[in-house]
């Protein structure tokens, strides 16, 4: 039995706590929000970011970091963004040893880091990714999930598997930290991308947006030191498929409402969660340009959300190559 704080008392974070309490965990949930720690307490329930999954009276939920000082393994669950800040704030309270094992997607906008070189920088510890098609509203509800745990240190992405796994999750084990980062962050901008395409095709279009977007996302993180088959895997085919074709897809959701003529601020409003895709087309954009790279899908997403294209372009965009090879990385 081990101590775990999860960092983010939202819809992932309260799904991984749920989890791993029935594996017989000590949990406790960290809250940056007073309000929403006193709504969980009342409620046992996330009535807004994780409806029906009943908070068991056994996980701990607190809005005080000091309450993470004897865990063992730190989850750090929070948007983006505020991972910085997050891993910064744990620097006084957290263990030497403890290992942080981040579940948070994306990059850092304005350096181009990745999240787990964010947090490197910010703490002495072992850091491990967790990602996979794993969406919380099926986790939360025992629905079998498999995802994958990366780190330089391969006893450490060992641990994490350990600790996660269960009837319910199967946890696997890799070194390529930097293909599962790129996997999990740039399948929501394809999925932005399969929200456009909602009213303009069918399953054929579909079909050749998660192929040519697949290959997209694998160039990209080839060019940054991945290893080609990882995006064949659960962090890069297996995260794309779920995300993309899910009915639970905030990204997929977003995109829908720009297919529909819905201005952005609007539809980001109206998805009421973090839209990572939305900021991830940008990183994407400039992750291209700096490494010279074609990607025109990924371009396209940008030029639609950023410079007022057309949605419709997007076609253009997939019938725009008839050259094979362009598919392999």
């Amino acid at each position: 039995m081990a101590n775990i704080s999860i960092m983010g008392a939202g819809s992932f974070g309260l799904a991984l706590a749920v989890t791993v309490e029935k594996n017989g965990h000590d949990v406790t949930v960290w809250s940056f929000q007073e309000k929403e720690k006193l709504a969980i307490l009342e409620k046992r329930e996330n009535k807004e970011r994780l409806p029906g999954i009943k908070i068991s009276e056994r996980i701990n939920i607190t809005s005080d970091l000091s309450e993470i000082k004897d865990s063992e393994f730190v989850v750090i669950s929070v948007p983006s963004p505020a991972v910085r800040s997050v891993a910064r704030s744990l620097k006084e309270h957290i263990r030497p040893d403890a290992i942080v094992d981040n579940v948070s997607k994306g990059f850092e906008k304005e350096s181009l880091k990745s999240l787990s070189q964010v947090i490197s920088e910010e703490l002495p510890n072992e850091v491990v990714v967790v990602c996979g098609p794993s969406h919380a509203e099926e986790l939360a509800r025992a629905v079998p999930t498999s995802v994958v745990a990366a780190s330089a240190n391969k006893k450490a992405a060992e641990r994490t598997a350990a600790l996660l796994q269960s009837e319910v999750l199967k946890v696997y084990v890799s070194d390529d930290v930097k293909g599962l980062e790129i996997g999990s962050t740039f399948k929501n901008v394809v999925a932005i991308a399969t929200g456009f395409c909602a009213k303009l095709g069918g399953d054929n279009l579909l079909a050749v947006l998660l192929t040519r977007g697949l290959c997209e996302i694998g160039k990209l993180g080839v060019a940054v030191g991945a290893k080609p088959q990882t995006f064949v895997g659960l962090s890069g085919l297996g995260d794309l498929i779920a995300t993309c074709i899910s009915e639970h897809s905030r990204n997929v959701r977003f995109g829908r409402l720009i297919g529909c003529e819905i201005p952005v601020d609007e539809a980001l409003k109206q998805v009421n969660m973090v839209v990572e895709g939305y900021e991830n087309a940008q990183v994407a954009k400039r992750l291209m340009e700096k490494h010279g790279l074609d990607l025109p899908i990924i371009n396209c997403v940008y030029e639609i959300l950023y410079e007022g294209k057309e949605v419709s372009s997007i076609l253009e965009t997939l019938r725009g190559s008839s050259v094979l090879e362009d598919c392999w990385f």
